[in-house]
């Protein structure tokens, strides 16, 4: 039986969601020798193979997931209904030919926001009941 050891990154304690290191981290982790597999969302291998910075003879893609969108908001339920449905019109209402909106849609590897969509995630919440 092989044992799984968890690797952690003690980077930007104290802020709040991701910094957008994490899975720089992990890349990093993989390519001295610190770890044998982990994961990384698409947009940021590609950019990372595009750069330059993945060395295939260290780094190679196991498994690639089905798609599933990457980013989706929530709200805690004492948020009013009022104020989710701005927050909602004003991310709709972003437009790739608009330069202030642009740069944040980029930001996020997007072209524009779409409504939620949970079915991407199926495959991972069988994983997880499996085991």
């Amino acid at each position: 039986m092989s044992r799984l050891k968890i690797l952690t990154f003690d980077t930007h304690l104290g802020k709040h969601g991701d910094t957008g290191t994490s899975e720089l981290d992990v890349l990093r982790a993989l390519h001295e020798g610190h770890a044998e597999a982990g994961t990384i969302g698409d947009l940021v291998w590609v950019n990372e193979q595009a750069a330059g910075h993945v060395n295939s003879g260290r780094v190679e893609v196991l498994w690639t997931t089905p798609g599933f969108d990457h980013c989706m908001f929530d709200a805690h339920p004492l948020v009013s209904a009022v104020k989710i449905e701005a927050l909602s019109a004003r991310f709709f209402a972003m437009r790739w030919d608009n330069p202030k909106h642009r740069r944040l849609l980029e930001l996020e590897g997007l072209r524009e926001w779409l409504p939620p969509r949970e079915e991407g995630y199926r495959s991972l919440e069988a994983a997880l009941k499996t085991n």
